[in-house]
């Protein structure tokens, strides 16, 4: 009993003199509500959550150290800001106070906070943010563009195909960072050297192109080489000059191009050496233009796509573009501000297998993926050159198992795929458009598909999920999903009221009466700092 007594006295007297160290660690850091991102404010706004074990825990005060570089931040040397301890229970949205900030600028940052004891807790990850364009002078890019509405074949909707751009460049030198700023009116792809930059969809978003265009930033540098580099891009009308809303429903003397005629690209890659100098290539009057396998892309009327109709290479370098036209030059308006995307971009969220495939009728089949949602699709196919594929797509079947599609009005809701007879198989999907829908038709096939044959690709704004509801209640927890996937479905660059038939607008009432579900089920802050901003 006396060793045991002396034990504890010691262990005690340890304990006593030990330092106390908080148990709450700052995570899940965010600039401008985004991970890593790249911004412009000039006075970014950071954010993070607490982790900690125990109950009533809460932050007294917080750090945050801002760097030039990793390296200093990991010897606690804040160069760029050093906040010093702030008393403060403030987690979000602490606005920068540092040195001011340059266009293209890579920070790296930190932060460490004290719990309601005033003990100091750990420092959090090093996260970063890089600057974007902050000055109009930063662009050197010219809008260009290939009109090829003259292309359109006559008939209800007046869809002509899409334009392909290239431009090569030669790099002499080894490098030591890339960076590609894009932003297009209207929709575009890109690629480098033959690879799609990003696995984003319909980039640059939708807002009032009149006053503001938005702009996305890559690192693009692992993707240079030495010797000849290509750039390349795919444009498609999009919100820009497509089709919106349900014009075509009620007469409107406008049924399209809105806000232009012709999607337009604007780009610049800024190269740095390992020297010190740098180099842009930029869009501009030595780009080269012409037609490919796009024939006609739209949200609300589908995508056509003619592989017999692909340009081999054409995105890779010394490709031969001699037959190809000089693009088409457009002046900047001084009212369209060039700003940042605030929001997270649309991507494959999910990929679904198909649950049914039933056959309607000769080389007719209906595939029920066993779930509504907005996406596309992915085809894989063998066939011969020529043969032509069909889909149309519904949320619901009738009866006597065909397609249902009257509630989709004016919304042609489309796509057609040809051949061009690959022996190897041919996968594809479209790029310009998307589709609510749980059932597809497909017809033209002269077999009966394989459950591979089709896969579906949910598309969403890429936000994180941050709640979840389960109960013992099998309705509730279907109820529940029911909630989660309508969500998906209608966030995608905006907060639609239907992904599906020839409206898909961003009204404002919808999005106010769902907000407080939607904050629930998903971090929404960068995605609704968009839309208020639109």
């Amino acid at each position: 009993m006396i060793y045991y007594c002396k034990f504890l006295a010691v262990f005690l007297c340890a304990i006593v003199s030990y330092p106390s160290i908080a148990s709450i660690v700052p995570e899940y850091l965010r600039v401008e509500y985004k991970i890593n991102p790249f911004v412009e404010e000039a006075k970014p706004r950071l954010s993070w959550e607490l982790k900690g074990d125990g109950f009533n825990q809460s932050q007294s005060a917080y750090h945050i150290l801002v760097a030039s570089s990793e390296n200093l931040l990991e010897q606690n040397i804040g160069d760029v800001w050093d906040s010093g301890k702030i008393l403060s229970n403030q987690t979000n949205q602490i606005e920068y106070a540092g040195n001011t900030l340059k266009s293209g600028q890579k920070l790296w940052w930190k932060v460490r906070t004290w719990d309601q004891n005033n003990n100091a807790g750990d420092w959090s990850t090093i996260n970063f943010w890089e600057m974007g364009m902050l000055n109009p002078s930063d662009w050197k890019g010219a809008w260009i563009g290939y009109n090829l509405n003259d292309k359109a074949p006559k008939g209800e909707y007046d869809l002509p195909p899409s334009p392909y751009l290239r431009k090569e460049s030669t790099i002499n030198k080894p490098i030591q960072s890339a960076r590609l700023y894009i932003s297009s009116l209207g929709l575009h792809d890109f690629y480098v050297n033959g690879n799609k930059i990003g696995n984003d969809y319909f980039a640059s978003g939708w807002t009032e192109y009149n006053k503001r265009v938005y702009y996305n930033v890559y690192d693009i540098t692992k993707e240079l080489k030495a010797g000849n580099n290509a750039f390349a891009a795919v444009l498609g009308s999009g919100w820009y000059a497509g089709y919106l809303g349900y014009a075509l429903l009620v007469g409107t003397k406008t049924v399209n191009r809105f806000y232009g005629e012709t999607p337009l690209l604007k780009a610049q890659i800024e190269i740095k050496y390992t020297d010190g100098t740098s180099s842009v290539v930029a869009t501009d009057k030595t780009w080269k233009a012409t037609e490919g396998a796009i024939r006609e892309a739209d949200f609300l009327q589908g995508e056509f796509y003619d592989a017999t109709k692909e340009i081999r290479g054409w995105n890779k370098p010394n490709f031969n573009d001699n037959s190809w036209k000089p693009v088409q030059v457009y002046s900047d308006k001084a009212e369209q501000k060039m700003q940042i995307y605030p929001s997270n971009p649309v991507r494959v969220f999910q990929e679904l297998k198909s649950k049914d495939i039933r056959k309607i009728a000769d080389e007719k089949y209906i595939i029920d993926f066993g779930q509504n949602f907005a996406g596309n699709i992915r085809l894989k196919v063998k066939g011969n050159k020529g043969d032509t594929i069909t889909f149309r797509y519904g949320e619901m079947c009738y009866p006597d198992g065909s397609l249902m599609t009257e509630n989709l009005r004016r919304a042609r809701a489309k796509d057609t795929y040809i051949l061009k007879g690959d022996p190897n198989g041919e996968i594809w999907s479209p790029s310009f458009t998307f589709h609510g829908f749980q059932f597809v038709e497909v017809a033209g096939l002269k077999q009966k598909p394989t459950k591979d044959f089709l896969t579906g690709l949910v598309l969403t704004s890429d936000l994180n999920t941050v709640g979840h509801f389960e109960s013992n209640n099998q309705m509730l927890n279907q109820l529940y999903s029911n909630i989660v996937w309508t969500q998906r479905a209608n966030y995608i660059d905006i907060p639609t009221d239907c992904p599906q038939r020839d409206e898909r607008l961003g009204w404002t009432g919808d999005a106010q009466v769902y907000m407080r579900s939607a904050a629930f089920n998903a971090d929404i802050a960068p995605f609704h700092k968009k839309w208020i901003r639109d």
